[in-house]
């Protein structure tokens, strides 16, 4: 096997490991939904292990999530309050 045979086998491998753990997150997503959950927000890496802010995108993942948070925050500030639900 020669190394681009192997990259190549890395790449397979890697793309058939995301789309198992793709499918365990909808398999989650779909079980939080059933429990009455429904905003819920998931964001996904290529190449991505298990640790996303120790990885090496790892300041795309942080100003991503911290994009998230701040729209959550947002949300939160400006949608229905305890005195205002009916």
């Amino acid at each position: 096997m020669n190394h681009r045979d192997t990259e190549n086998t890395e790449v397979a491998k890697s793309r058939s490991d995301y789309k198992r753990r793709h499918e365990g997150l909808e398999l989650l997503i779909h079980r939080y939904e059933k429990a009455g959950l429904y905003d819920i927000s998931r964001d996904s890496y290529l190449g991505g292990r298990h640790e996303m802010l120790n990885e090496i995108n790892r300041e795309e993942v942080r100003e991503r999530l911290l994009a998230w948070i701040a729209s959550v925050l947002e949300r939160a500030a400006y949608g229905p309050t305890a005195s205002t639900v009916a």
